[in-house]
C-alpha cells in the first residue's frame, strides 16, 4: 500500500507507534485499532495540518484526542515506527490501548523538550517517556553553538591582544614622554 509516495504497512497493530512526517518535525500518535489513533493535539483542532507537535502551534491547552488515522495524517506521510522496541519491552497491546483511551479528553501539559507527543506515545507503549527529537535538537543547537563559541573566543582573544597592544603603545608613549622630559631637565 502506498500513501503519498511512501510504503505504509496497511494494517498497524494496536499499540503501534505512528510517526507522521509533518513539515519540519514528526508528530506521533498511538494506534488503538479500527483505524483510530490517540494523540496530543491543540484544543478544538483535529486536522493533521494543525495537529502539530511544535510548541509554537499550540495556542490553547493541548488535549489528548482519539481520531481516525487518516484524518490525523491528512496529506502528510506516515509510518509505523516502534523504534525503541530493541531498547524497551513494549507493554501488552491491551494495556497500551486501555492506557491511551483513559487519557482521551484530558489536557496535556506540553513542553517541547520534556513532555511532547513522542513522550506521550512512548510512555503509553513502554511505560517510560522516550524522545529522540529533543536529542537531535540539542545536537543541532550544540553544533551551531560550538562554532559560535569558537568565533567568540577568537574575537575575545583578538580584543585582549588589541588591548594589550594599546596598553603597550600607551606605556611606550609614556616612557618616551618621560625620556623627553628627562632630557629637557638635563639641558637646563
Amino acid at each position: 500500500m502506498e500513501h503519498n509516495g511512501t510504503k505504509q504497512t496497511p494494517n498497524p497493530e494496536p499499540g503501534d507507534l505512528i510517526e507522521i512526517f509533518q513539515p519540519g518535525y514528526q508528530h506521533w500518535a498511538i494506534y488503538i485499532g479500527n483505524g483510530n489513533v490517540v494523540h496530543v493535539t491543540p484544543n478544538g483542532v483535529g486536522l493533521a495540518s494543525s495537529s502539530a507537535s511544535s510548541g509554537s502551534v499550540f495556542s490553547g491547552t493541548p488535549t489528548v484526542k482519539k481520531e481516525k488515522l487518516n484524518i490525523v495524517v491528512g496529506v502528510d506521510r506516515y509510518r509505523i515506527n516502534n523504534k525503541y522496541d530493541h531498547h524497551y519491552e513494549p507493554l501488552p497491546a491491551k494495556v497500551i490501548v486501555e492506557r491511551a483511551l483513559s487519557r482521551v479528553g484530558q489536557d496535556f501539559s506540553y513542553r517541547i523538550l520534556s513532555n511532547n507527543c513522542e513522550h506521550f506515545v512512548t510512555l503509553l507503549r513502554y511505560g517510560k517517556p522516550v524522545f529522540q527529537q529533543a536529542d537531535r535538537g540539542v545536537e543541532a543547537m550544540s553544533a551551531a553553538l560550538v562554532p559560535m563559541g569558537v568565533v567568540a573566543a577568537v574575537l575575545s582573544l583578538g580584543l585582549l591582544f588589541s588591548r594589550q597592544r594599546q596598553k603597550q603603545k600607551v606605556q611606550q608613549i609614556w616612557k618616551e614622554s618621560l625620556q623627553v622630559v628627562a632630557s629637557r631637565d638635563s639641558f637646563s
